[in-house]
């Protein structure tokens, strides 16, 4: 959804539902499975746009251990601010301070809601996604997942540096 920043005069609500396929979502590893939900304010001032919001969507991703499949309910607060391009300073020795990595640059005088939603659902993503804080994994030999089955590779696995030590503490017993 396009914003036409020239018919906001100091601020406005909106309320959306963004279907996936208006999404630019490049993203292999997390799918969009249901439509975004944003609701955000967007206030503008000297050069600056600032959106407030909520967005709630259904994503489907796999788990970085066991790699079955999961729903990730996402529900996300987010203030974004936005300097058009024109009103930054562009000197080569720009000294940034921390509030100025929190900006984005925009041209023009329209917002593109998806492409916000998109930036603010990826920036929330954890860095693993996990199906359980409790997910065994796969097994590193076989592949099978242990959450739902077990396998003996572990048993079988004897490491040749330490088979004496092993067959040593074996007699002691």
């Amino acid at each position: 959804m396009i914003v036409d920043l020239t018919q906001i005069e100091n601020e406005a609500f909106f309320e959306v539902s963004i279907e996936p396929s208006d999404v630019q979502w490049d993203e292999d590893d997390v799918a969009l499975i249901q439509p975004l939900m944003v609701q955000c304010r967007i206030e503008k001032g000297d050069g600056q746009v600032k959106v407030e919001g909520n967005i709630k969507t259904i994503l489907k991703a796999h788990c970085s251990r066991c790699f079955e499949q999961k729903d990730l309910d996402t529900d996300i607060n987010f203030i974004a601010i936005f300097v058009n391009r024109e009103k930054f300073p562009t000197d080569e020795e720009l000294e940034l301070h921390k509030e100025d990595l929190d900006v984005s640059l925009f041209e023009g005088e329209e917002l593109n809601l998806a492409e916000v939603a998109r930036e603010q659902i990826l920036i929330s993503l954890p860095t693993r996604i996990l199906c359980s804080s409790d997910c065994k994994g796969l097994c590193g030999i076989c592949w099978t997942n242990l959450n739902t089955a077990s396998c003996k590779c572990h048993e079988k696995e004897i490491d040749l540096r330490f088979a004496k030590l092993k067959e040593l503490n074996e007699r002691r017993n």
